[in-house]
């Protein structure tokens, strides 16, 4: 460490001073367990301010703290929805701003823990054991995820959710390989044995809707454990990076548990996601020690095979032999510039006979493929030289051309090359070519760009049917999507500025990319920006890490991110909220995602299709009117297959929702083709697929909207199954003294503009004389402005028309629209979405203007449930024809009890016959003492007041005074104060 020591000699002091000035204070918050699959009004969060001016701590009024003036304290929120949380300081910084911490709700308190060992019996499987906990109460082993039993809690937990029925069972995250056979043994957890998959490791483990105490059990993904590794320090040169260099972080596409961490202290190798690691060292006899401290990139092939490139060599790692590339006279044994993995796991896509390549290496001129397989350098094959790929995509002779960097295309049989070209323009600009592994061909894309006067190119497909990709570079990004046809360089959100890390005081770390097309830019002082697949623009997230930290950005199967930091010889791994800080940064801009549920019906990732043969698959979007979404299509290869497509569209209360069908078919008759081998090699092939909404936003990540709820005001919700229709009866009550039922006419205002419920019942089928009054002919289109209290200005008693009043010929309007008034007799009522659950907020106000002097209307919530959600991203092929899509899907899965079922109708029925009993005695009893009513006045109930005040010669007062008090409820034996 002495080479160190000089510049740190003038250093310390300024980073004294900076520390002690509160420049670089930074405050997060985690939870117990470590990584947010729940964060709902039920989890415990640790709140943590890394710097010297604090103060306390301001959380809102429905949260309390257990020490405000804590730098380390607890926080609990038990209301979902945004809490604003942020420090009190002497010395505000930019790194002190608040906070909005989405709470999500408590459908779900219960989580999956799962421990996979070695079989004793066979060593080619896994014995998974899985148990439910609660993370709130959790043993500190099942928190450090070191639990190979679980503790007393935990396993009564786990029998009481088996005698209710629960029976887990695991779904790997690649291929969609379920294992159902789950064994509840007597130590209290389930068994399942899971094959030692070489390319299919992530996997997550569903369990049937089942509660226990009101609580669901959410799905757990976790990592299937791999055979032992041997040791791989057995050799004496350690290696590194520069002095001075970021931290490189590379793993494997189908293996992201197998990654390789560089930094200038080492070089370190894992197999499990870093919960521990073993430091790379070289043989002295292979690698020089004046080059160790030289490596300029890694490629992690699999858990057997990983590239080194030490200053422009490449070195090859197979277990725990190492030796230099470059014994074929095809590879150079010097002028490597670089080296690259897949990106994304290809173990799905149909390649038959055809065997795809694992790594990339290049040097200026030449590019080269590499293959998995015991003996690397036998399987290295020079695929481009730059001479003659200008002859074969029409770049003229005197041009000069040189490889500037590549990679796997996003078509996982495709590659990509970035050249630089002097002499094509007046400039040096950037081309890029393809090579097609099945074809064997090269071709030139549609893209092209002015090539940057410094910094070193990078570039990265993202996960697509098309070729989509970010380039970058010291200082900018620049994004090519669909095809390379929208191009452009990544702004800042809200803005016509160019993201530029220079203007940050700073460069470009690390770029990382998930399969939902979620991706982060860290800079070197550790600001991150985030940018979502298909937009333009980026959004800056708050600071996590203090500018001075060393840290990298590491995939997660959570679905965030890790955070992975370095001390000494030591790594350790943190979670970051990825999700969360999303929803933190864009909620002061009020950025809602701009489509309700987008989904489909594919179950598989791979379709086959022989002669004669057709697959039809629907695709449907629904999102609010006026906004103009559809499902976009891509297809690659779309000459394979023939195909025809339906649209239907229908709006209904705002809500717009296209269906779109689609078949692909073949056809073709053969008898005819008089080259019948070269017409079967003409229609044979890979079709590639992607599913997507026309426009997308940075929230579109979960399908639940989560909103403010003020419990004082709304009460307790009122849950209600998703598939029931809903109709309220309203009480009236003076005080705590019931009066009636309201017989009258209301409707109701969602709060928050949700319109993703509708009514299911037309103005035709109530039979409306007269055109119906609704939301949309009596509140103007801006809806989000109006509050529930404003809503009465709008529309109420003052201006509320019957449309069961006749108003002459012509007036009548559309009868196929909702009806969209309630009141106790109808017939109308409200249906809830489909596929997602959530909380709804009503107003309810009556409309009638003969009902009372007083302002009637009350507040309450309603909280639907009955849906199992679950999210992945898949990728789907067609017979040769493949296919990707990144979407969300939702099931509903329900394990009806005959027994309890039958007993319930057994009830229910002998409830009813001695209610229809007594009821036609009462009534009978009741008409005896009544004389007769003329029903013709009965619907006029005010002159019928006035005639039996005039018979019972007494006054009808109406209380002005004083207004009686409203409650709602679902049905005569449950009410809920408004």
């Amino acid at each position: 460490m002495a080479r160190f020591f000089s510049p740190l000699v003038w250093a310390g002091p300024l980073l004294l001073y900076l520390w002690l000035s509160g420049c670089w204070a930074v405050w997060r918050y985690t939870t117990r367990i470590g990584h947010y699959i729940l964060f709902t009004g039920r989890t415990t969060i640790f709140l943590e301010y890394e710097g010297t001016s604090f103060t306390e701590w301001e959380i809102p009024i429905l949260c309390s703290a257990g020490d405000k003036s804590s730098p380390q304290t607890t926080l609990n929120c038990p209301v979902a929805g945004a809490h604003k949380i942020m420090p009190v300081v002497t010395n505000p910084t930019f790194e002190d701003k608040e906070r909005y911490l989405t709470l999500n709700v408590e459908l779900s308190c219960f989580l999956w823990y799962v421990y996979s060992s070695l079989s004793s019996a066979d060593k080619s499987s896994k014995d998974v054991i899985i148990w439910v906990y609660d993370p709130e109460n959790a043993e500190p082993s099942e928190v450090d995820n070191t639990a190979t039993k679980p503790p007393a809690h935990s396993r009564a937990l786990s029998r009481q959710f088996s005698n209710l029925g629960q029976a887990p069972f695991i779904k790997t995250f690649f291929k969609g390989i379920e294992y159902t056979e789950a064994e509840f043994t007597d130590e209290g957890y389930w068994k399942i044995k899971v094959p030692i998959l070489s390319d299919d490791i992530i996997g997550q483990v569903y369990g049937k809707p089942i509660t226990f105490q009101g609580c669901f059990t959410a799905q757990s993904p976790f990592v299937i454990a791999q055979s032992e590794i041997p040791q791989v320090n057995i050799h004496d040169i350690s290696i590194s990076t520069p002095a001075g260099s970021e931290i490189m972080l590379t793993w494997s596409a189908c293996f992201p548990t197998t990654a390789v961490l560089v930094s200038d202290f080492g070089a370190f190798l894992t197999h499990n996601g870093f919960q521990d690691s073993k430091e790379i060292k070289f043989p002295s006899t292979v690698l020089d020690r004046a080059k160790a401290q030289s490596v300029n990139d890694v490629a992690v092939i699999n858990s057997y095979s990983i590239l080194f490139l030490i200053e422009d060599s490449v070195y090859i790692m197979q277990g725990n032999n190492v030796y230099k590339a470059g014994q074929k006279e095809t590879f150079p044994e010097n002028g490597v510039i670089g080296i690259h993995s897949r990106t994304w796991c290809e173990a799905d896509y149909p390649t038959f006979r055809i065997i795809l390549s694992e790594s990339l290496i290049w040097t200026k001129s030449n590019v080269y493929v590499q293959y998995a397989t015991e003996n690397v350098t036998e399987l290295m094959l020079l695929v481009m030289e730059t001479g003659t790929l200008k002859k074969l995509i029409g770049f003229s002779d005197g041009v000069d051309v040189t490889v500037i960097t590549a990679c796997y295309a996003s078509v996982p049989s495709e590659i990509s090359v970035l050249l630089a070209c002097v002499g094509c323009s007046s400039t040096r600009t950037l081309y890029l070519v393809g090579h097609s592994e099945v074809e064997g061909h090269w071709f030139l894309r549609d893209f092209s760009l002015p090539a940057p006067t410094t910094g070193v190119m990078y570039m990265e497909v993202l996960f697509s049917a098309t070729p989509t990709m970010l380039l970058w570079y010291s200082d900018k990004v620049f994004y090519s999507y669909k095809g390379n046809k929208v191009n452009g360089y990544v702004k800042i959100s809200g803005t016509d500025t160019i993201l530029s890390a220079a203007s940050e005081g700073t460069e470009i770390h690390q770029v990382i990319t998930d399969y939902g097309g979620n991706t982060v830019i860290k800079m070197k002082n550790n600001a991150m920006f985030f940018l979502k697949f298909n937009m333009k623009d980026v959004v800056k997230l708050n600071a996590w890490e203090v500018q001075d930290k060393d840290y990298v950005l590491y995939v997660n199967p959570h679905g965030d991110l890790y955070l992975l930091t370095m001390q000494g010889p030591n790594t350790f791994r943190q979670t970051y909220p990825l999700k969360t800080e999303i929803l933190s940064a864009t909620h002061t801009s009020k950025e809602i995602c701009p489509y309700i549920s987008f989904q489909h019906n594919l179950e598989t990732s791979v379709y086959f299709i022989n002669k004669g043969d057709n697959v039809t698959f629907w695709a449907q979007i629904v999102f609010l009117e006026n906004v103009g979404l559809s499902t976009e299509i891509i297809i690659h290869n779309s000459e394979l297959l023939k195909q025809t497509r339906t649209l239907h569209y229908e709006i209904a209360r705002g809500i717009c929702t296209k269906n779109q069908t689609i078949t692909l078919y073949h056809d073709r008759d053969y008898s005819k083709e008089t080259e019948y081998a070269d017409a079967m090699q003409s229609s044979t092939g890979i079709m590639t697929i992607e599913l997507q909404p026309s426009t997308t936003g940075r929230t579109c990540m979960t399908i639940n909207k989560e909103i403010q709820y003020d419990e004082r005001q709304y009460g307790c919700p009122i849950d209600v199954h998703y598939a029931a229709p809903f109709r309220p009866t309203v009480y009236l009550y003076d005080g705590e003294k019931y009066i009636d039922i309201v017989q009258s006419e209301y409707m109701l205002w969602e709060v928050n503009a949700r319109n993703d419920f509708r009514y299911n019942t037309t103005i035709e089928q109530v039979r409306c004389l007269r055109r119906a009054q609704n939301m949309s002919s009596m509140v103007p289109k801006d809806i989000k402005n109006i509050s529930g209290d404003t809503i009465d200005d709008f529309w109420g008693p003052q201006n509320y028309r019957s449309c069961f009043e006749s108003a002459g010929e012509g007036l009548l309007g559309s009868q196929d629209k909702p009806y969209e008034i309630l009141n106790h007799s109808g017939i109308n009522s409200i249906i809830w979405p489909q596929y997602y659950t959530g909380i709804f907020m009503f107003r309810l106000k009556i409309l009638d203007p003969n009902y009372s002097f007083c302002d009637r209307g009350a507040y309450f919530a309603v909280r639907t449930y009955g849906i199992t959600e679950s999210f992945f991203s898949i990728s789907y092929s067609f017979c040769s024809m493949s296919a990707l899509f990144v979407v969300h899907t939702y099931g509903v899965i329900e394990g009806p009890n005959w027994l309890l079922t039958f007993g319930c109708c057994t009830l229910i029925m002998t409830l009813f016959l001695g209610i229809l009993v007594f009821s036609y005695f009462r009534n009978v009893k009741t008409f005896l003492m009544h004389s007769f009513v003329d029903p013709l006045l009965s619907l006029h109930p005010h002159v019928r007041a006035t005639q039996l005040a005039k018979e019972l010669k007494k006054e009808i007062v109406l209380p002005v005074s004083s207004c009686i008090q409203l409650y709602i409820s679902v049905n005569s034996n449950f009410k809920i104060y408004a």
